[in-house]
């Protein structure tokens, strides 16, 4: 019993190291860019950023369908260099391992109806919240990256170039990113996916709210149960986009990770994203039964 828990947990803890190091990349990429913006071309970079800032929700759309582009995204708002709506759109967009199994599954109309419905979710969604919000982008963005990235650096950090930064903050998001996995996947392994299943059997009412909670944890595992659920005909379809459109793996740890003093804003977004996945999977549940 005992060596056969060891084994469990070896297990969940190779998993969860192996699926930080897939998402490890992105995340050297993201701090080695705003680095790069931050030491060689802050000006240009950031006067690109404020000149496309109105299309950013627009953009946000369309590469958040990328899986893991997420992670980037909330580093780039932490560092003030993407707009609040441009994120939002992100987020609402990405499905994570969702479409790799549709794929796999040889289910080419339901990715491609997934896609184009979060494409029409996220794109107005992210406008309204620039419009509300009204958190532009502007030409002292590279110094708002650069207080948040170097805050509580010592003060001749910043003078070691780029690669220093980026590798500090690359490692400390890299250990927080795999104890999140852990967690995580340890709770699903321990109690395994049937309760998951049940939940979401207990109520045709409730289940696109049951949907969009289990979205909200972190991790590859939701998109992947969700998913599998889906195509099981466990979930409606809209029950299912509940779930994926308040799925944002990993990325959300990471944006509270580094947000600092900005967390109030990030959990109005998760507010805001939870609300919508409720509304939108709650009209198309209703709609597509």
């Amino acid at each position: 019993m005992v060596k056969s828990m060891f084994h469990e947990i070896i297990d969940v803890f190779v998993d969860a190291l192996l699926d930080s190091l897939r998402v490890l990349p992105f995340l050297l990429l993201t701090y080695l860019l705003i680095e790069f913006i931050e030491h060689r071309a802050s000006g240009k970079l950031t006067g690109a950023f404020t000149r496309y800032e109105k299309m950013g929700p627009l953009l946000g759309a369309v590469t958040g369908i990328f899986p893991h582009f997420s992670i980037a995204a909330a580093n780039l708002y932490s560092a003030r260099l993407i707009s609040y709506g441009a994120l939002l759109s992100i987020f609402l967009s990405t499905s994570e391992d969702a479409l790799a199994i549709l794929l796999s599954s040889g289910a080419y109309l339901e990715m491609a109806l997934l896609i184009l419905t979060k494409m029409i979710i996220a794109i107005p969604a992210g406008f309204i919240a620039d419009w509300i919000v009204r958190e532009p982008i502007s030409v002292t963005a590279q110094n708002l990256a650069h207080q948040h990235l170097h805050e509580g650096c010592h003060h001749d950090e910043c003078d070691h170039g780029v690669l220093r930064p980026t590798l500090k903050h690359t490692i400390r998001s890299f250990i927080f990113v795999f104890l999140s996995l852990f967690a995580v996947n340890a709770i699903v392994a321990f109690i395994g996916a049937d309760p998951f299943k049940s939940l979401f059997g207990y109520g045709w009412w409730l289940q696109p709210l049951f949907a969009a909670l289990v979205g909200l944890i972190p991790g590859c595992a939701p998109s992947i149960i969700l998913t599998e659920f889906y195509l099981g005909d466990v979930l409606s379809f809209g029950s299912y986009m509940a779930g994926l459109l308040s799925t944002t793996g990993i990325s959300f740890a990471v944006l509270i990770r580094s947000s600092g003093q900005h967390r109030k804003r990030t959990l109005q977004l998760l507010f805001i994203l939870l609300a919508l996945s409720l509304v939108c999977g709650y009209a198309l549940h209703f709609i597509f039964s």
